[in-house]
């Protein structure tokens, strides 16, 4: 990640050189004073969008605010593939956009996540990398990534799971062969939603799946309550 302080330090230093106040900067690049104040003490970023115009004001290039690195060097990626789509074919990488992920507004996050999954081999997507990228994406668009790629265990969406809604969690287990992915319904499990929990429940007990008591823990104390009545039935 590029050093903030340091971007926020040539803000301030080129903002005072131009006569400009932070009020000044504001008015000019449309935002709130407290905006360029927070950009200034290193709290916050400008978006990726209003960086050329920044620059632009400031007398900087982007390279002179941004400095050196792989985050620096992916925002002037991005910069210049929407200037040209023609901007270079290779997608960029999911660990470098989650680097940059607070400057992204979500339209272009999803742009880079979809330019990145056409370009990899049967859409496979490091579950880890959009894990970490997930805060920053709305739960529709989760909802709809993982229903397009293939999910090769239960387990490798644990961490994805407190983004994804529970209508969709649910469907990604009743597709799944629970049977053989146990370990999988378990890392889920703390996510899943009551009617979810009590369908698993209902299909390990009818193949007599020993493995069953691992739910136990995750039901209602009601269903707990009605399981006992009718064991000692």
């Amino acid at each position: 990640m590029f050093n903030t302080m340091k971007v926020a330090q040539k803000i301030r230093e080129a903002r005072i050189s131009q006569n400009m106040t932070q009020m000044n900067l504001a008015d000019a690049m449309e935002v709130s004073y407290q905006a360029v104040s927070n950009w200034e003490r290193g709290n916050s970023m400008p978006d990726i969008a209003k960086l050329e115009q920044l620059c632009q004001i400031l007398q900087l290039s982007v390279d002179e605010l941004l400095g050196t690195g792989t985050a620096a060097d992916t925002i002037i990626r991005v910069l210049n593939k929407e200037k040209s789509s023609d901007a270079g074919n290779e997608p960029i990488a999911m660990n470098d956009i989650q680097e940059i992920a607070p400057l992204l507004p979500p339209d272009d996050m999803r742009q880079l996540i979809h330019d990145n999954l056409r370009q990899q081999e049967e859409h496979q997507i490091d579950f880890a990398a959009l894990a970490r990228l997930a805060p920053f994406l709305d739960e529709s668009y989760l909802d709809e990534l993982i229903q397009e790629i293939p999910v090769r265990s239960l387990k490798e969406l644990a961490s994805l799971a407190p983004f994804i809604s529970d209508k969709s969690l649910d469907t990604l287990i009743r597709r799944a062969d629970a049977a053989s992915d146990m370990s999988g319904i378990l890392a889920l499990a703390p996510f899943l939603a009551d009617d979810s929990l009590r369908w698993l429940v209902g299909r390990f007990a009818e193949t007599g799946n020993p493995e069953i008591v691992g739910l136990y823990p995750f039901l209602p104390q009601e269903d707990l309550q009605e399981m006992a009545k009718h064991l000692i039935k």
